[in-house]
């Protein structure tokens, strides 16, 4: 295909210093995309160690339909992510990663299947994550919370997955932020459910390079979670912490009857996300636990009440 041509899927690929990477990945793409029309999209936020030289190079000797962009004085994964899509000129675009983390085979199984079923938007979910325990523990957390916000994403095994092929208009239409840490929430909280295909992917380990991974990104996550969920989440969060700490300062006074209060202003705040069902649900399940595990638990005890609550409450949120 030539480059001048419109292809049917556009990939784009954020990089910095994956010049190890970037022959495998093109040439897995390529054999993966056979008989599609396609286009690769590196964003290479000016590495030292010649990831752009590389790329170019392939596209020379091996006839990859391959564009470099090359940004200076600019970094983050999502601008790239979206100075690639402005870029971009397919019908369908899809996101991958040069880590080789997610398999580019994946993106031919996310592209029939969006062809033959119709879906707007194809998502990728793992199989099984073997990233360090902590890693998943927090991955864990981000999609628990998003269901929590967003009731538009419940049904998905795993909205915030950065495996993501979806029609143009789709991503144009979503207000994706170049600050986001999940910049594709936006994109399956707008869309309809049944508009949204799924495909399990055997996650691989990174082959060469080193992670990306900063903490203060779960900081930043909790932000963008409330800018794309309307504050839901930190309604659930606030009300839950005001319940708390209004009954635990009554209690020494009225004793077990401080559960009331906790309820009362969960009611007063949450009626309408939660329902009644919710609120009785997870006050129950939270007091429970507390009364059985906080004797041999000790602190760990709240930590559990607080994690069985939240699960409860996503469980049984008004739509």
């Amino acid at each position: 295909m030539r480059l001048e041509e419109e292809p049917l899927l556009s990939i784009i690929v954020p990089a910095y210093n994956e010049a190890e990477n970037i022959p495998r990945l093109l040439e897995r793409v390529h054999r993966a995309l056979q008989g599609i029309s396609y286009e690769i999209v590196i964003v290479d936020d000016g590495s030292p160690d010649g990831t752009s030289e590389i790329a170019r190079g392939l596209a020379v000797s091996r006839g990859y339909p391959l564009r470099v962009l090359q940004r200076r004085g600019v970094r983050g994964k999502v601008s790239a992510l979206l100075d690639g899509f402005k870029a971009s000129r397919g019908v369908y675009v899809a996101f991958l990663d040069a880590d080789l983390e997610w398999p580019p085979e994946a993106v031919r199984r996310m592209m029939d299947l969006a062809i033959t079923e119709g879906y707007k938007v194809v998502v990728g979910y793992r199989r099984s994550d073997r990233r360090p325990f902590l890693r998943r523990v927090i991955s864990w957390g981000a999609r628990l919370l998003s269901k929590l916000g967003i009731p538009g994403v419940r049904g998905l095994r795993d909205p915030t997955s950065e495996l993501l092929l979806a029609r143009r208009e789709v991503i144009e239409g979503a207000r994706i932020k170049d600050w986001y840490i999940k910049p594709f929430l936006p994109v399956l909280a707008k869309v309809d459910r049944k508009d949204v295909g799924e495909v399990e992917i055997e996650q691989s380990s990174r082959v060469s390079g080193e992670s990306k991974f900063r903490p203060f990104w779960i900081l930043e996550y909790l932000v963008e979670l409330e800018e794309v969920s309307g504050r839901v989440v930190l309604k659930f969060v606030f009300a839950a912490s005001l319940g708390a700490f209004a009954a635990n300062l009554v209690s020494p006074i009225i004793g077990i009857y401080s559960i009331f209060v906790s309820l009362g202003i969960r009611a007063a705040l949450l009626f309408k996300i939660i329902g009644l069902a919710g609120i009785l649900a997870s006050e129950a399940i939270s007091l429970l636990v507390k009364l059985l595990a906080m004797p041999s638990l000790g602190p760990l005890g709240w930590i559990l009440a607080a994690f069985l609550e939240t699960l409860t409450a996503t469980i049984l949120r008004s739509e």
